[in-house]
């Protein structure tokens, strides 16, 4: 990993200054395959707000020098909108057991360097400080293997969350709409949770 690289934790309101820069990132990875996100800059920090209002939430912050390269985000499951809560709450299972990792975004260039278990490394940590989260949790965007819109170099995550510990939860999906690159309207798509026991 480039020696100028400098991972930094934040949790709670310390996060706010980022935001700006955390929301430009969002609207960059998300655009790509597998999500196809046509994002906006004001809703992205609308969405982000919730991170600072939560004393609990954690962002990992990746610098290249000082500019902001890649984020890892985390808050306790509860914590989330409905629609992430609904597949536990219909299967009879107690969000606040689980704590939720966002997203983990990294810029192009900066992949496959270790920052990525880092960023997990970081979360599980600040999860496990509270001795009560028994569980994290993340969604993935189910996308068919043969879309014609994949991108013929994309990797493949579900091998990394594995070897993680993470493990899919094809019973627990989340239907979330979002307008895709190109389109004139939003469409429902489906994501499926992963889970790694850690108490």
């Amino acid at each position: 990993m480039n020696s100028n690289i400098k991972i930094e934790t934040f949790i709670g309101e310390n996060v706010e200054p980022y935001i700006p820069e955390i929301a430009k990132l969002r609207i960059e990875v998300f655009r790509d395959w597998p999500y196809l996100y046509d994002g906006d800059l004001e809703n992205e920090k609308k969405y982000l707000k919730k991170f600072s209002n939560c004393s609990e939430s954690v962002f990992v912050v990746a610098f290249d020098g000082k500019k902001v390269i890649g984020i890892a985000s985390g808050l306790p499951l509860w914590a989330e909108s409905d629609i992430f809560l609904k597949p536990f709450l219909d299967n009879g299972i107690d969000v606040n057991d689980y704590f939720y990792c966002s997203e983990s975004l990294l810029k192009k260039n900066y992949r496959r360097q270790g920052i990525g278990h880092m960023f997990f490394d970081k979360r599980e940590a600040h999860a496990k400080s509270y001795g009560k989260y028994s569980h994290l949790c993340f969604c993935a965007v189910q996308r068919d293997k043969n879309d014609p819109r994949k991108p013929e170099d994309h990797y493949q995550l579900d091998s990394f969350w594995a070897k993680r510990g993470f493990e899919k939860q094809p019973n627990l999906v989340v239907n979330s709409s979002w307008k895709e690159i190109g389109a004139s309207e939003k469409s429902v798509q489906s994501l499926a949770y992963w889970i790694k026991k850690i108490l």
